[in-house]
């Protein structure tokens, strides 16, 4: 199952992760024209759709501590008193209302972008630690946490200068 999330990543995402690793994207540049792997990869995902019976037995088998995200109840902790809304909506407007990884716009979604811990950590919340991402991406990066970690810390270094140590 390691690695498997790494396939839920959108082209652009998948290159912008492995950009912040130093590596290069095997599809880099390839379209359904020019690859048959990736024309016979969106071939067989095209028009399918899963029962109704399908969906809930996936869901059933994948909720609460069956999660693959599932961190012993985490997300019922609550945020600190920093993470007010003032605060979000300063953070939404330094990352220009888009989301840091599909540079999706606010606008698009007619909906507010979520603003992520890129720690995890609830209670540390400031300018360095939090980023904007629309709700495909932030449940995306819930998986391989430290590998994101250093993605956001490596994206916010060279867009605001911040410094981060070691992470841990």
């Amino acid at each position: 199952m390691k690695g498997r999330w790494i396939q839920s990543l959108s082209i652009s995402e998948l290159y912008l992760f492995c950009f912040a690793l130093g590596k290069k994207v095997w599809n880099e540049g390839l379209t359904n024209e020019t690859d048959k792997r990736v024309r016979k990869n969106n071939e067989v995902r095209k028009g399918y759709k899963h029962t109704e019976k399908a969906k809930r037995k996936m869901s059933e088998s994948s909720s609460g501590e069956k999660s693959g995200t599932w961190k012993g109840g985490l997300s019922f902790k609550p945020y600190d008193s920093n993470f007010t809304t003032n605060f979000k909506k300063f953070i939404r407007e330094r990352d220009n209302q888009i989301c840091l990884l599909c540079n999706i716009h606010r606008e698009k979604l007619k909906k507010a972008l979520a603003v992520h811990h890129i720690d995890y950590n609830k209670q540390n919340t400031c300018k360095e630690n939090c980023c904007v991402l629309c709700t495909g991406c932030n449940t995306k990066v819930n998986f391989n946490r430290e590998e994101w970690t250093v993605f956001f810390h490596s994206l916010l270094n060279k867009r605001y200068g911040y410094i981060y140590g070691e992470v841990k």
